[in-house]
């Protein structure tokens, strides 16, 4: 399997900014699926083969710095109410491109977490795949915007609860 990289360059300092940008970055990818890849974090276990449903995820490492710890955060199958209930538990995803460029343009601009809207509405519209044989590893770092977080996520939820009958596929 072969990897692209999408370089999509931007300055940011909100969490805003951030959410803007990605969105925007992912409307330029033109390969079959994409993830987010922070550059700080690991890579992937592996990767799945091109997948007809929104995404593909499977449990994570959280490497928390401070302390040096490693802990594995075990998911379950996707179910779009435990999402909500458990946003960090769904923390990274290989998402299919096509999928995610027909939700991006109805998504909100502003204070939100990317990944959440994101994986939300491919998991819930177009299906989610679990591959607990895929590990996807989070450097959680307590500086930069992992400190903003907390807002972008609620944010989030908050958004879905109240729009999501709009999204239309």
């Amino acid at each position: 399997t072969g990897i692209a990289y999408v370089n999509h360059i931007s300055q940011f300092s909100t969490a805003q900014e951030l959410h803007k940008e990605r969105l925007a970055a992912i409307m330029k990818v033109d390969t079959p699926t994409f993830f987010f890849q922070d550059d700080d974090d690991p890579l992937p276990n592996f990767y799945p083969d091109v997948f007809d449903k929104g995404l593909v995820y499977g449990d994570f490492i959280k490497l928390e710095s401070v302390m040096d710890l490693e802990r594995i955060t075990r998911c379950r199958e996707y179910d779009h109410r435990w999402h909500l209930k458990n946003p960090e538990y769904l923390h990274k995803a290989f998402c299919n491109t096509g999928k995610a460029q027909k939700i991006v343009p109805q998504l909100p601009q502003g204070e939100y977490w990317t990944e959440l809207l994101l994986y939300y509405f491919l998991g819930k519209e177009y299906g989610a795949v679990y591959d607990p044989k895929l590990i996807m590893p989070w450097k959680v770092s307590y500086q930069g915007m992992h400190t903003k977080a907390h807002n972008s996520v609620v944010n989030s939820i908050c958004w879905i609860l109240d729009h999501s009958h709009e999204i239309k596929i």
